[in-house]
């Protein structure tokens, strides 16, 4: 059995993030995007898989007109909205399998599959009844469709029903069951395993509940057709929510060629055993893909694919693997091909033409725990077609067979470009799905922008990689966890996370070694969730480290996850490579970023996000600001923003990502800014940070790095704001607790966002509190130059107080401006 995960990408036309209303109507939060012509749009993934063209602010057009329109005008009623939660919406698949809908760093919409494991069901179970998920975006909406229901759509099975984005917006994901309705051969028939329908009439309406989905998509993985031998057609019921919500966009090809001659282009595909196979056939005319595309998923005994085309040249490109009735076996190839159509064209993708790829790391037992496999091919006058397919290895699980990947060798082609990369990341054997420590993770990337390089062969050494001493810690001893390690290219903004399997089975706290190698121009972007085992809906915090690439021989050390996470600028030196190559007109993958805090004109643009850790470099994504609840009667989490202009309330937000309305010329400003999270989560339990500033309208912009956005229109300069950020280093363990009953020193940092020049935080008082802020104590400040403070305490014995040390610091600038936070169980005092 293999456990594989694919995921498909059309670019599509560009479309705004979905905006709820706020609660509260005096937020706001507006973004004008470009208007761009009606081309694709590139889609990047984080944490673990796809991403949705929806929410995606970051790429420009492919093809060589990038001129964005004149700036839109501010509207003249600002209304209110809010970004979506940072944990996302979790939708249930009719098959039982979860994912979660979620934006990451850079604004990207993801859709996280997890390994689906019911009540009562083993996760080794789970791996032998799940066999892989296909993820794929099309016209804005997000499909997510395990592999074993891929034979039967839009045949037996409507595509509508793992439409998650139409799932979500129609309201489904809020019912305890999903309605269907359902088309039988017969009037008399049986039951569909897991599926409430009555037993007479050819056709019914139905529902499935929770356990009845984790039935079908059983019985569906261990029996396939059988499964729906009575059926004709299983379609989504009626919608919740219907009123207003467009429909589900169409899983069909798209063909918009006009005053040409069309011919038929005939496609065999054969597998490792020179038979058909399961394959993924991707077509498109290399002059310009919006002349023609199409998707193609056939079967063995299936036959060829015949499609009519328009005459022009065209590429193939084909990942080709076996399925049998309990899965996928080990092997999967990608089989490219151009070809000029000028006639009747019959084409073969011969899998038996492909090398294996070979990896091996230093350590002779390591074995792959994740692997993927991507291509990306972009037509010469616009559009691409991107895939990425991914595949657990033997480190899971010994019942995982060995991942065995083959290539065509295929030089750069003549029109347009294809991308193709494969990556890995290796771990101690059997490790990656029962919680036991792993000493260490091998992270590889082996890139190409110039077609499938003949080389497939990596014999990596210990001189061939960077080293990453990583720490990650836990603040609560029911956390487990989760790491991903994602690599970017410039050529493809669809990309996987290489990291756990199941969220929360990581044992922490940890200490691993993680290696990092196959190029040096790899965009890594590294990732750890602390959370409860098993997860709970809700908040856990996921914390992201900046953007980077790694040297060979470079050695450095990282800690996460061993402190409160309090508000900071997203911190980034680097954004992920882009431009165009003269040679194919194609626009190169970026990432961008709202600026932190900057005033465009008299709007202030707040997208500030909270830190994830002692680290400042370490933050949430900016698309998760917050959890935007003003109340929560049942514990969860809080929070509330309040801005002040010249001592006057004038807005309320339950979220960072706002747009602040401003005076004109000089006035002074105030943001306080209250957050409170679960017991739970141990420490910053409650945090509250005020920010006192003078501004004036700016006379010029500042330069902005190229990576990074104004809000709310990005089209326009803006300049930085100099709101003082505090960050702290209270020495703790990676339990997040220090020695008690004696005397203990820790370090507090003012500092701005980049960018911010000229000013200096001179100035900090610090009070500490050892039970939980009902009397607070002055602490010894000594200046250390470069805003950082040195703070000396008397920690009392463990079993007085509440356990925990909480803080409240002041810190002020050069310029008169200040910063107040008090943070609620700021560390714990070992022992309590």
């Amino acid at each position: 059995m293999r456990q594989d995960r694919f995921l498909f990408h059309i670019r599509h036309t560009r479309t705004e993030p979905d905006m709820a209303d706020d609660p509260v109507p005096v937020g706001i939060k507006t973004l004008i995007r470009r208007r761009l012509k009606q081309r694709p749009v590139l889609l990047a993934a984080g944490l673990v898989a796809a991403v949705s063209a929806s929410a995606l602010a970051v790429n420009g057009p492919l093809g060589g007109d990038d001129a964005a329109a004149p700036p839109a005008a501010i509207p003249a009623e600002l209304t209110a909205a809010t970004p979506s939660t940072a944990a996302g919406t979790k939708v249930t698949l009719v098959t039982g399998e979860s994912v979660r809908v979620e934006r990451v760093a850079g604004g990207q919409t993801v859709v996280s599959p997890a390994l689906a494991v019911d009540s009562g069901q083993s996760p080794e179970d789970a791996l032998a009844d799940s066999a892989g998920m296909l993820t794929l975006a099309l016209g804005g909406d997000v499909y997510a469709v395990p592999a074993a229901a891929i034979p039967h759509l839009g045949k037996t099975l409507d595509p509508a029903l793992f439409n998650v984005s139409y799932l979500e917006r129609a309201g489904y994901t809020a019912q305890p069951k999903l309605p269907l309705s359902i088309e039988w051969r017969t009037a008399e028939h049986g039951a569909v395993p897991g599926v409430t329908a009555p037993k007479t009439g050819t056709r019914t309406e139905g529902s499935i509940d929770a356990a009845g989905t984790a039935a079908f998509g059983r019985a569906l993985t261990r029996n396939g057709a059988d499964a729906l031998s009575e059926v004709k057609k299983i379609s989504l019921g009626a919608a919740p929510d219907a009123a207003g919500v467009p429909g589900a966009a169409p899983l069909t090809m798209r063909s918009a060629a006009k005053g040409r001659q069309s011919h038929t282009l005939t496609v065999n595909q054969l597998n490792r055993q020179g038979v058909e196979g399961t394959a993924i056939i991707a077509i498109q005319n290399l002059d310009n893909a919006e002349t023609y595309y199409s998707i193609h998923y056939p079967t063995p005994g299936s036959g060829p694919i015949a499609v009519s085309v328009p005459a022009g040249p065209y590429g193939i490109s084909a990942f080709i693997f076996d399925m049998n009735e309990t899965g996928f076996d080990e092997n999967l190839t990608f089989v490219p091909a151009d070809v000029t159509v000028s006639k009747d064209t019959a084409v073969t993708l011969d899998a038996r033409e492909a090398r294996p790829i070979d990896v091996t790391v230093p350590r002779a037992e390591a074995e792959p725990m994740i692997a993927a496999m991507k291509f990306a091919r972009h037509s010469a006058a616009g559009g691409s077609l991107q895939s990425l397919w991914w595949s657990y290895g033997p480190a899971v699980h010994e019942i995982v067979p060995e991942v065995r990947y083959f290539a065509k060798p295929t030089p750069a082609p003549r029109r347009g470009s294809l991308g193709f990369s494969h990556s890995w990341m290796f771990a101690p054997p059997g490790t990656g799905l029962d919680g036991t420590p792993q000493e260490y993770l091998y992270n590889l990337d082996f890139p190409s922008e110039n077609g499938v390089p003949a080389k497939l062969t990596h014999r990596m050494t210990e001189a061939d990689l960077a080293i990453d001493h990583t720490r990650i810690g836990t603040l609560n001893p029911d956390f487990g966890g989760a790491s991903t390690m994602t690599p970017f290219h410039s050529w493809s903004t669809m990309t996987m996370g290489l990291g756990t399997p199941l969220m929360g089975q990581m044992a922490l706290p940890v200490e691993r070694t993680d290696y990092y190698g196959g190029s040096r121009t790899t965009v890594w972007h590294r990732g750890v969730a602390t959370l409860p085992n098993p997860v709970r809906d809700g908040y856990y915090p996921r914390i992201y480290g900046p953007l980077r690439t790694f040297r060979p021989g470079e050695e450095i050390t990282t800690t996460w996850a061993n402190g409160p996470s309090v508000p900071a600028p997203e911190w980034q030196n680097m954004g992920l490579p882009h431009g165009a190559t003269q040679a194919t007109g194609i626009a190169k993958a970026t990432t961008t970023y709202f600026c932190p805090a900057c005033r465009q004109g008299d709007v202030m643009g707040f997208s500030v996000v909270s830190s994830g850790d002692s680290d400042p470099t370490h933050t949430t994504s900016h698309y998760e600001y917050t959890i935007h609840a003003l109340t929560d009667t049942s514990g969860g989490p809080t929070s509330t923003i309040n801005f002040y202009r010249d001592g006057q309330l004038t807005q309320v937000a339950a979220a960072s990502g706002q747009v602040f309305p401003m005076l004109p010329g000089t006035a002074s400003y105030r943001i306080e800014w209250t957050q409170t999270r679960p017991e739970w989560a141990t420490l910053g339990t409650r945090v509250e940070t005020t920010w006192d500033f003078r501004s004036s309208t700016p006379k010029k912009n500042d330069r902005l790095p190229k990576y990074q956005e104004c809000t709310p229109d990005v089209n326009r300069g803006c300049s930085y704001l100099p709101l003082i950020f505090g960050a702290y280093d209270f020495g703790a363990d990676l339990r997040g607790k220090v020695p008690a009953a004696g005397p203990h020193t820790f370090t507090v940092s003012g500092y701005y966002q980049r960018g911010v020049t000229g000013r200096q935080v001179t100035k900090a008082a610090v009070e500490v509190s050892f039970d939980d802020g009902k009397t607070w104590t002055p602490a010894a400040v000594t200046a250390r130059g470069g805003g950082k403070f040195q703070v000396s305490v008397q920690n009392p014995a463990a079993s007085e107080g509440s356990g925990f040390a909480s803080v409240k610091v002041n810190l002020s600038d050069s310029a008169g401006d200040s910063f107040e936070q008090t943070v609620i169980h700021a560390y714990g005092l070992a022992g309590a």
